[in-house]
């Protein structure tokens, strides 16, 4: 099962109005399902910005996400706004089909993959990377393990590297000793009560009582944000109703609703409102020797 998810569309509607941004959403949509039917897949359903879509084996997911990712670099930006881009999770297995739709534990994995992603990523598990054969592994690379609804045991985090991006090439991808020899760990200060995580599994925020961090003010989310640490990079991932407000120190705040972003350094995270109205999370990203 794989998940598209077109990234930046909210804004998207606010820079060139309804219709403009319809047509161009649509117009991503018809070229993912295009790909999806020559990998040999069948698209299941279009909600909004998303796709979902069900193929035969792993292989063909693998190539028919890259190959995705690559009919979206050659899409013509809206004009007026930045190009879209896409982000792509996926996870095999079976699932119980009802009609024309799909349900059960593979679904939810693959749905949580994509939204792990970031725009022009591409997510999957490591169980699934172990099924790849030997050319399609070696372009993947472990990041960490997070936890998924339903999971007992954390999931092994997977990226597929289909682009040099920040000097990371593919050949990089193949080594086992990184040459990173500092681990970033993150620390957080929520009305006084500080706590460092290192990065082993998926930090929630939100206002449930069963999150890591627990902010009680009614605008906050029940599951309001994740933390997690990507490419040695802590990342703050939004999923909330009100949004999140990300402010480094020394810099102004910006809004963040439904995307990601890296930390570093040291700031504030708002939950629901911004931070100088109450409910203000302090973050320092620190460095450790492995």
């Amino acid at each position: 099962m794989l998940f598209g998810d077109i990234s930046g569309s909210t804004q998207l509607y606010e820079v060139l109005g309804d219709r403009a941004a319809l047509a161009a959403i649509e117009g991503c949509l018809r070229a993912a399902t295009g790909v999806v039917t020559a990998h040999g897949g069948a698209v299941v359903k279009t909600i909004g910005d998303e796709l979902m879509a069900a193929f035969p084996d792993p292989a063909a997911m693998f190539d028919a996400a890259l190959a995705m990712q690559r009919c979206m670099e050659t899409q013509a930006g809206p004009e007026g706004a930045k190009r879209l881009a896409l982000r792509i999770g996926f996870h095999y297995g079976p699932a119980i089909r009802t009609g024309a739709d799909y349900f059960g534990n593979t679904v939810n994995v693959a749905a949580r993959m994509v939204q792990i992603a970031r725009a022009g990523q591409i997510i999957t598990s490591g169980d699934l990377a172990g099924l790849l054969p030997p050319a399609q592994r070696a372009a993947t690379r472990e990041l960490t393990r997070f936890s998924v609804k339903g999971k007992s045991e954390a999931t092994r985090i997977v990226e597929v590297v289909w682009q040099e991006s920040g000097g990371l090439t593919a050949v990089d991808v193949l080594s086992r000793s990184p040459p990173t020899v500092l681990r970033p760990l993150l620390q957080l200060d929520c009305a006084g009560i500080v706590r460092i995580f290192e990065g082993e599994r998926e930090v929630t925020l939100g206002r449930d009582a069963g999150n890591d961090l627990v902010v009680a003010h009614d605008r906050v989310s029940r599951r309001h944000a994740t933390l997690g640490l990507r490419r040695d990079r802590w990342m703050l991932t939004d999923h909330s109703t009100n949004g999140s407000f990300i402010a480094f120190d020394g810099e102004p705040e910006r809004p963040l609703h439904l995307d990601a972003i890296d930390l570093h350094g040291a700031g504030t995270i708002g939950l629901g409102q911004p931070a100088a109205l109450g409910g203000g999370v302090r973050f320092s990203v620190l460095l450790r020797r492995r």
